[in-house]
């Protein structure tokens, strides 16, 4: 017996003649009719919520099909609201929503690589799980790093879904101000790119002309006698409604911790797309990337040859 309701039936038996049948009655604890009340009442209001709640998320669906593009007038890459990515490329090579791409996967988006004002691809993933940036110490040449404790400075890093060539010591960096996001695709989901780390991959997303018009400038100085410009412009191509363009520039002239070591760059990075239609685009990406640093530490030697 429920120790909340206590019922009671009580059920007739009919006799053996021609009496009509008579109906079941049902005897209540006092009180009972009540909570039963209380939870067709309880049960009605959630049902109304959630009636509430659908009508929101059908009222907000549309608005959030409208979202800006990550990557602008190139093509579907994925959607971000602030530090959040809701799809991606890197798990599936097709824009997919993150919620419905089966592998482990991160995004740095672009807001958080401007909030944290990233310097080195290392610093971009290193709060990302599953990334060590420190295995090597400190190394000027290369953006090194182990993904789930596989090496992936010469075959895990990716930019637009195509493998950076490198190797015999001889690996670009990359400049994170050129970057519109980095996609961290983790465990054995790596093979889809075939020849790569079997930790995982890291494919950078390459800034791409946006919509509307739009520009920046910024001016940084630092420590170690660190002085840095760079700008950002980009938008439709005027008197055209079928071109758009971006220029992306850098010019850095540092010094490091380490005696003699330098760390200048040059950057320019030139981007066209054509869009005939909603449809259809085409973009045209390059870039010039000029850097001067140090070779490795352990080869440092002081004036009197210690």
């Amino acid at each position: 017996m429920d120790a909340d309701v206590a019922t009671a039936q009580v059920q007739t038996i009919p006799p053996q003649n021609n009496v009509s049948e008579l109906p079941a009655v049902t005897v209540d604890e006092p009180g009972a009719a009540k909570k039963r009340g209380a939870v067709v009442s309880s049960q009605n209001t959630r049902a109304s919520r959630a009636v509430a709640a659908n009508r929101r998320r059908s009222a907000a669906a549309p608005a959030q099909s409208q979202a800006p593009r990550s990557q602008g007038a190139g093509g579907a890459i994925g959607t971000t609201t602030g530090y959040v990515a809701t799809a991606s490329t890197a798990g599936t090579k097709t824009s997919t929503a993150l919620i419905e791409t089966p592998q482990s996967l991160s995004v740095v988006t672009q807001k958080e690589l401007r909030d944290r004002n990233v310097q080195t691809l290392k610093d971009a993933v290193s709060y990302t799980p599953g990334v060590t940036t420190t295995a090597f110490g400190y190394d000027p040449r290369f953006d090194s790093f182990y993904i789930r404790g596989f090496d992936a400075t010469y075959t895990g890093i990716y930019r637009d879904g195509l493998r950076q060539g490198g190797g015999n010591f001889a690996i670009p960096k990359i400049e994170p101000y050129g970057l519109d996001s980095v996609s961290i695709l983790r465990g054995p989901a790596s093979g889809l790119y075939a020849l790569g780390s079997p930790g995982g991959i890291v494919d950078v997303t390459t800034k791409r002309p946006p919509l509307t018009a739009f520009g920046e400038v910024q001016l940084q100085g630092g420590t170690y006698d660190r002085y840095q410009g760079s700008f950002d412009v980009g938008g439709p191509v005027p008197g055209s409604d079928q071109l758009y363009y971006r220029l992306t520039g850098l010019l850095r002239d540092a010094k490091t911790w380490y005696p003699g070591n330098d760390d200048d760059r040059a950057y320019i990075a030139p981007a066209l797309t054509w869009r005939p239609d909603a449809d259809t685009s085409f973009t045209i990406l390059s870039e010039y990337q000029k850097s001067r640093t140090a070779a490795s530490i352990g080869n440092f030697r002081t004036p009197d040859g210690h």
